[in-house]
């Protein structure tokens, strides 16, 4: 085991790319993970590669060189954050989906994706499971708000409060019926 974890650059690359195997596989039956499997494999592999870098940094027998190194990582950073770039990794940290809702409406289930970067909107998939939806969009509502008497999310498009699928204009539409969705399970 001990051997496994020395070179952590190779360890981060090998969860990229199974990253991008498990991706291009599930995207073949038309499914895709959840918003928070992708935060967390990316961040993980994001984590092994900073470490993986000071790994090899510490494994430099010259001592010029390490220090050399540790003041281009310390430059970098400097330039990092006094650049636009802080602002680049911040706002496409805040455009990733990370915010998950499920809806069920007529009892058809419904993972919503929230983009909240200007105006918000939510991007509704058909809910599989905990770990992947479908990857085809079916509808998009342009907000929410929560019914204080019974505390259940109310979603609405520019026109009409989606209650029922005869709500969603992509449903009346015919862009998909109710075979193609999968009726919740009590």
């Amino acid at each position: 085991m001990k051997k496994f974890f020395k070179n952590l650059l190779a360890i981060s690359g090998i969860l990229l790319a199974l990253y991008l195997l498990v991706q291009g596989s599930l995207r073949i039956f038309d499914l895709q993970l959840r918003a928070w499997i992708n935060v967390w494999w990316l961040g993980i592999t994001a984590l092994v590669f900073i470490l993986g870098i000071l790994q090899q940094i510490f494994k430099i027998k010259n001592i010029k060189l390490k220090i050399g190194s540790i003041l281009a990582i310390i430059a970098a950073i400097v330039l990092f954050l006094k650049t636009r770039l802080g602002l680049l990794l911040l706002v496409t940290a805040w455009v990733i989906p990370h915010e998950e809702q499920v809806a069920i409406i007529d009892g058809y289930k419904f993972i919503g994706y929230v983009d909240d970067s200007w105006d918000t909107f939510i991007d509704f998939y058909d809910y599989k499971n905990a770990f992947v939806s479908g990857a085809t969009l079916r509808f998009t509502a342009l907000g929410y708000y929560t019914d204080e008497e019974s505390g259940k999310k109310r979603y609405y498009d520019e026109l009409r409060y989606i209650d029922h699928l005869e709500d969603i204009y992509e449903y009346k539409q015919g862009y998909f019926t109710e075979k193609d969705l999968t009726k919740e399970s009590k």
